[in-house]
C-alpha cells in the first residue's frame, strides 16, 4: 500500500502538514506530495533527504509545478530524516524552503526483538509493582497490587498534623504532635468571653472584654430589692419592688418609744414602754 502525504509549502519556505512517519526497510511506499503558495518559477524542484546514520544524502528532482510528488526509494535506517526542497533554475538554486523532518520508525522485527529481554534476574513480586500495572519478572508477567504512593513532595512535620494521628512524609512515617483544632465554625467575639480571657475564633486569638457574670445561683425576687433599684437574679435583670429599710443604724430602746407603739431597731421590731 502507498500512502500519499499531503505537505503545504509556503512563500517564506516553511513546509507544514500532519506529521510524517515511516517504517525502517518500507521501499516506494510513500509519495511526499508538496504544494506551493505560489508558482515556484524554475525549471526544477528538488528534494534532499539527510538520512540517519548515512553520509551522503538521498536527492530527487521533479519539474518544477506548483503540486509536486516525490516518492523515495527507501527508508534503510530508524530515526529522524532532516529534508529540505531547493527550487533550480537550471543550475542555480534560486529558492529554498526550511528544514523539515520525517520519522523513520524501527521496523517490526527490530522493535519485537529489542522488546525481548532476559527477566531471570528480577525479584520484585506483585506488591512491588504499582496497582494494575504489569511487568515480568523470571520470565512470568505479573500484575501489580501495590497500592503505594510517592510521598517525596509531601513537607508536614509532625506538629503540623494532629496529635497522635500518623501520615507518611518523603518516605517517613509520622506522627502527630498537633494539638490544633478547626475553630472556623466558632462565632464568639471579645464581648463574649470573659474579660481576661482569650480564646480561638476562626483561626484568631481573642481576648474577652466582658464583665458579664453568672448569676444563676443569686435567689432574690422584687420583693427582696429596694424599690427603684435593679439587680439580677437567675439570668434575668429584676427591678425592686420592696419599701424596706435598714434600721441597723437605729439605737431606741422600748423606753425611748411610747407605750403601745412599735418600731424597728437594728432590725428588730420593739414595742414601746415609755
Amino acid at each position: 500500500m502507498v500512502i500519499t502525504h499531503e505537505l503545504s509549502v509556503a512563500s517564506t519556505g516553511a513546509v507544514t502538514g500532519a506529521g510524517i512517519t515511516v517504517q525502517q526497510g518500507e521501499r516506494r511506499s510513500h509519495i511526499l506530495q508538496l504544494t506551493f503558495a505560489e508558482p515556484p518559477g524554475g525549471t526544477q524542484v528538488r528534494l534532499r533527504m539527510i538520512m540517519p546514520g548515512l553520509p551522503n544524502p538521498r536527492i530527487y528532482t521533479v519539474p518544477s509545478a506548483e503540486v509536486v510528488d516525490f516518492t523515495p526509494e527507501s527508508w534503510p535506517v530508524a530515526g529522524t530524516v532532516n529534508a529540505e526542497l531547493d527550487v533550480l533554475d537550471g543550475p542555480d538554486v534560486i529558492w529554498k524552503s526550511r528544514t523539515f523532518n520525517i520519522t523513520i520508525g524501527k521496523s517490526l522485527e527490530t522493535a519485537s526483538l529489542e522488546a525481548i529481554v532476559d527477566t531471570g534476574d528480577a525479584d520484585a513480586v506483585a506488591t512491588d509493582l504499582a496497582m494494575d500495572k504489569t511487568a515480568y519478572v523470571n520470565g512470568v508477567k505479573l500484575v501489580g497490587t501495590a497500592t503505594a504512593v510517592d510521598t517525596t513532595d509531601a513537607d508536614a512535620v509532625a506538629s503540623d498534623i494532629y496529635l497522635n494521628k500518623t501520615a507518611y512524609v518523603n518516605g517517613v512515617k509520622l506522627t502527630g504532635t498537633s494539638n490544633a483544632i478547626d475553630t472556623t465554625d466558632a462565632d464568639a467575639a471579645a464581648t463574649d468571653i470573659a474579660t481576661g480571657k482569650t480564646a480561638y475564633v476562626q483561626g484568631a486569638k481573642v481576648t474577652g472584654t466582658s464583665v458579664a457574670v453568672d448569676t444563676t445561683d443569686a435567689t432574690a425576687t422584687a420583693e427582696n430589692i429596694l424599690i427603684g433599684f435593679t439587680a439580677y437574679a437567675q439570668g434575668a435583670k429584676v427591678t425592686g419592688t420592696s419599701t424596706a429599710v435598714d434600721t441597723s443604724d437605729a439605737d431606741a430602746t422600748a423606753a425611748d418609744i411610747a407605750t403601745g407603739k412599735t418600731a424597728y431597731v437594728n432590725g428588730v421590731k420593739i414595742t414601746g414602754t415609755a
